[in-house]
């Protein structure tokens, strides 16, 4: 695939943005500031991303889908204030990164249970429930022998 947009930071530091929606994507998790430059391979010309009609109808676009409350213009979107975006739990990795997507994924699919593990586990269960029922049940009838040898007895 060819790189549509080019962005270059403060620092002067350029990325490639494959398509419109990775480059909003990196807007929205602090990765890019809406001061930082873009060229757009097929304007060929370089501008702040806050002033690219084509970007700036695509932020407003995706905002629409968020709650009023939720939503957030292109010019007041910034950078965490440490100037990096939020790390993993490990605090190694942006969150937002697709290894620890992959990761993440992973995870999920062993922690949760599937069909089999929670079959067993309510048959595991359904075992201790008559255990205790039949212990129950010979404790009762055992007191009730000692109780009648006790009465023959006397």
């Amino acid at each position: 695939m060819s790189v549509r947009f080019l962005t270059s930071n403060t620092s002067g530091v350029e990325t490639p943005w494959l398509d419109i929606d990775s480059l909003l994507d990196a807007l929205e998790t602090g990765r890019l500031d809406p001061d930082d430059y873009v060229f757009d391979q097929i304007r060929q010309a370089w501008q702040p991303l806050k002033k690219h009609s084509g970007i700036v109808r695509a932020w407003d676009q995706r905002m629409g889908f968020r709650p009023p409350e939720e939503r957030v213009l292109i010019s007041s979107v910034r950078r965490p204030a440490e100037g990096f975006p939020a790390l993993s739990p490990e605090g190694i990795t942006p969150v937002s990164s697709p290894a620890v997507s992959r990761i993440h994924a992973r995870r999920m699919a062993r922690s949760a249970p599937d069909e089999t593990t929670t079959f067993h586990r309510a048959m595991g269960t359904a075992e201790v429930v008559a255990v205790v029922i039949l212990l129950t049940l010979l404790t009762v009838g055992l007191v009730w022998v000692v109780r009648g040898v006790m009465q023959a007895v006397r």
